[in-house]
């Protein structure tokens, strides 16, 4: 399978994740992977990122807030046609930490890839800990 510059490719659909197996894959300059957490696109032959693509990440909700680990696998693949390109990154529905491209031998990842809470979230749960605090020491 070849993307086309421009095209794009989803393993899932806006409402639930997906796998995309194929025996090659190609992702020519400008073409885009749209990722949604838990897809993964599986090549059980040679995997080509040797142009300059495009990785949108999409927050969906629940699967970056439940991510520990920091790591979201991108691709797994059986071999490569030469070395990966680090994509353009395109954030959606949350802002990330430092986040680090790499490539395993069998597998694409990005690590460091997790949910930063915004300002006046860090600010509710420090007033319900000093709430709390406060309760506990009048006991």
């Amino acid at each position: 399978v070849t993307i086309q510059a421009g095209g794009t490719i989803t393993p899932g659909t806006d409402t639930s994740a997906g796998v995309f197996t194929t025996g090659n894959l190609t992702l020519q300059a400008s073409a885009a992977y749209n990722w949604e957490p838990e897809d993964l696109l599986t090549v059980n032959g040679a995997l080509d990122l040797t142009s300059a693509w495009t990785l949108n990440i999409t927050n969906d909700g629940h699967g970056l807030a439940n991510n520990p680990t920091g790591f979201i696998t991108l691709f797994t693949y059986s071999s490569e046609t030469g070395a990966a390109v680090t994509p353009t990154i395109n954030w959606s529905g949350f802002t990330p930490g430092a986040v680090t491209f790499f490539d395993t031998g069998h597998s694409i990842i990005l690590e460091g890839v997790g949910v930063i809470p915004e300002p006046s979230t860090l600010l509710l749960f420090a007033a319900g800990g000093l709430f709390i605090w406060k309760a506990r020491r009048r006991q």
